[in-house]
């Protein structure tokens, strides 16, 4: 079978013989066997010829997969009696999917031109697999058999070409190399005895007449008439045609193969009867293609009446693009293309099953029907009513209405929230409870941000989403612990650094005095630099530093100086960054604790999209310097640069979380200046800041603040609404 029934094996390639037994197996028939195969490894072995071996029944054929259904199209008496193949072969023929052969050859053929390039005329051509390769001419020849038509004709030329320059190139590498690399090429010439640039030539025209093998295989595809799906589900000449006995799930798998061989899609009259609904949600769940195919032929609204009048439902918010129909086609193809992506590879890994995600990915924004209710709520429920329909039942069942239900967790969290807290990684991971869960809330997390408006999934967005994920999926293995001990990590902190590092006195000190949440947050290795920092601020010098991060788009600008009296520093520093036109993306603030604190804060920014570019950090340092000090100072760098520094901040609603520290998130209007208003609110309110993440979603800023009073002591739900009311106005 394979290239050795075709008779043109080269030097390394493989070859793979298949045998089939005359009748039925009996036990000396299976004693036969097992005797044969011994002595054929026994004498390949001793040969050192690669050989991959089969043994097939008639009774296999329908579960053949695609791979050796395509070797045995290729078949070839080696030896036995031709009764044994000729019995076999009928079983084949008969038994032989014809769509879902097409749709593998297809597919397999287009993946392997795209990634050796689209056309012949590369400097390294792939004899095999490239764009006009043995490949377009084995794929023209399969695609005229599975469609019982008149073989393709051959260029018996070029194709001898490509042929010999292969067992040629596998002969001079010793070993299995089929692409004709710059530094094999004139190897090969030498061993043709032609000049470098004639084989060249020679190779591409071979190319260019085989390229033309593929295309008419292509055309070949669009001009039959062929099965799609049992049940009266045809193609003929290039459409797909759903005869009136079929039923809906015939109807659903034809429509969703027609889409994958390119095959043109009319609107058809809705089957009355429904089949076996169970096998439905393999196609359904196929991809973008299938969906597009089944809104076009008009049977995705039989099949998904939920997904019917969000067709042209338009979202509540300013930020998405697309009604909540075409979004959720939009959601499936980034699902797609994130399959593709090398940043996803790994957590593609960990996902086994993939329709729980492809189905939650089109019913996930199914529940704004109802805008009364959390939209998340009203989709869990849908999807409850979808799987029983679809028959999707058991844990794949539970995992649809679960990231249905909680497909915006990862994006809200990573947005807000304290990211170096373990218990931020925690709650994720002890809602997804499985790695493979994580992973899917991770890819739909994904997927739904970039399709609401493709500017939303932005570097630090990405960043923040990614380090999470990564977080989380290490707390699934290693829990932390609820409580956070302070002593438990300034005790690892000086450990690691102790035998690394000298003036252990010194950090033991400064550790000492900086909050928890400083050193939850901060890598080892900056400790001895910030403590160098705080020293120099004791001695007045305000440090001003710069970090690029040019993966999430972001800089960290870290700014170290003797504390203001009062709260208030950090909305000094963020009228800074609003003046100059500086988006601010999260703070992490920390003081000494000692009688005059020296501030230590960490602030993410990025600037049209970016890191911040050489010129713009001198000026930020420069008005750090000069400015910050001086409330008036400040005031007056924002209304030189068009901003009013008393305007106040509306907020649309908060939430307060009782803790130490306590956690206030505020929802306000979108505007870069939001930080700054809140911030300033915040110090008038004698509150400190410790950290705070800003994000947006559903068109409006979301901005997560952990907060004390300046003595240490946590902040009461009471005293917050007390004071917001007071100061806000209208909350």
């Amino acid at each position: 079978v394979g290239g050795y029934g075709r008779r043109e094996v080269a030097p390394y390639s493989d070859l793979d013989l298949t045998f089939l037994p005359e009748g039925e197996l009996t036990a000396d028939a299976e004693e036969c066997v097992r005797r044969m195969f011994h002595l054929m490894i026994q004498l390949f072995g001793e040969l050192k010829w690669p050989v991959g071996y089969a043994f097939r029944l008639p009774s296999d054929c329908p579960a053949l997969d695609q791979a050796t259904r395509t070797g045995l199209l290729d078949a070839r008496l080696v030896s036995g009696r031709r009764e044994a193949l000729d019995a076999f072969n009928k079983v084949f023929r008969r038994t032989f999917p014809v769509a879902e052969f097409l749709i593998s050859k297809r597919e397999e053929r287009q993946s392997n031109r795209a990634r050796w390039h689209e056309t012949p005329r590369v400097v390294e051509f792939h004899l095999r697999d490239g764009a006009g390769g043995l490949r377009d001419v084995h794929t023209g020849r399969w695609i005229a058999q599975a469609l019982n038509r008149r073989s393709i004709p051959l260029p018996e030329d070029a194709y001898e070409t490509l042929l010999t320059v292969r067992n040629v190139l596998h002969s001079v590498t010793e070993r299995k190399e089929d692409r004709l690399l710059r530094t094999r090429i004139e190897s090969v010439a030498r061993q043709l005895g032609v000049d470098v640039q004639d084989l060249a030539e020679r190779v591409i025209r071979a190319g260019e007449q085989c390229d033309h093998v593929w295309r008419s295989a292509e055309r070949l595809i669009q001009t039959s008439m062929f099965v799609l799906s049992s049940g009266g589900v045809y193609a003929e000449r290039g459409v797909c045609k759903v005869g009136r006995a079929s039923d809906l799930t015939s109807a659903v798998i034809g429509v969703c193969r027609a889409s994958r061989l390119g095959l043109r899609i009319e609107r058809v009259r809705s089957p009355k009867q429904l089949g076996d609904t169970a096998r439905i949600n393999e196609h359904l769940t196929s991809g973008e293609g299938a969906l597009r195919a089944l809104d076009d032929s008009g049977l995705l609204d039989a099949v998904l009446p939920e997904l019917t009048p969000c067709r042209y439902l338009l979202s509540r918010d300013s930020v998405h693009r697309y009604t909540v129909g075409e979004h959720t086609l939009k959601v499936v193809r980034f699902l797609d293309e994130s399959r593709t992506l090398p940043e996803f590879a790994a957590v593609w890994s960990e996902v086994t099953n993939h329709r729980p995600l492809y189905l939650a990915a089109i019913l996930h924004d199914l529940g704004k029907v109802n805008p009364k209710r959390r939209h998340a709520a009203v989709g869990a429920e849908i999807a409850e009513a979808v799987c029983d329909r679809l028959g999707v039942t058991g844990d794949e069942k539970r995992t649809v209405k679960w990231l249905v239900r909680e497909h915006l967790l990862l994006a809200d969290v990573a947005r807000t929230h304290d990211l170096a807290d373990p218990r931020t990684a925690s709650q994720v991971a002890l809602a997804a409870e499985r790695p493979d869960r994580l992973a899917m809330l991770y890819l739909l997390t994904y997927a739904d941000t970039s399709a609401v408006n493709e500017e939303l999934w932005t570097g630090p967005m990405a960043a923040s989403a990614q380090e999470l994920y990564e977080r989380a999926r290490s707390a699934l293995e290693t829990p932390q612990p609820v409580e956070i001990d302070p002593a438990l990590f300034r005790r690892q902190a000086l450990k690691r650094l102790a035998e690394t590092e000298e003036g252990g006195a010194r950090l033991a000190r400064f550790l000492d005095l900086m909050p928890t949440h400083y050193l939850l947050a901060t890598s080892q290795s900056q400790f001895p630099l910030h403590a160098d920092y705080v020293d120099r601020a004791r001695e007045g010098e305000t440090t001003v530093t710069f970090h690029h991060d040019h993966e999430s788009k972001t800089t960290d600008v870290t700014v170290c100086m003797r504390d203001l009296p009062k709260p208030g520093l950090l909305s000094r520093l963020l009228a800074v960054f609003y003046a100059l036109d500086i988006n601010l993306h999260a703070v992490r603030a920390a003081s000494t604790q000692e009688e005059h604190p020296i501030a230590l804060d960490v602030l993410t920014v990025s600037f049209r999209d970016g890191p911040l570019p050489a010129g713009l950090c001198s000026v930020v340092a420069k008005e750090i310097r000069s400015r910050v000090r001086n409330r008036k100072d400040v005031d007056a760098l924002l209304r030189r640069h068009g901003k009013d520094p008393e305007r106040e901040q509306e907020v649309y609603r908060y939430r307060f979380h009782r803790g130490a520290p306590a956690v206030l998130e505020i929802e306000t209007r979108l505007g870069r200046g939001m930080p700054y208003r809140v911030a300033r609110m915040l110090a008038s309110l004698h509150w400190n800041i410790q950290v705070a993440r800003i994000g947006q979603a559903a068109g409006r800023a979301v901005a997560r603040f952990s907060l004390s009073k300046p003595d240490g002591a946590s902040l009461t739900k009471e005293e917050v609404d007390r004071a917001l009311r007071r100061t806000v106005g209208k909350v």
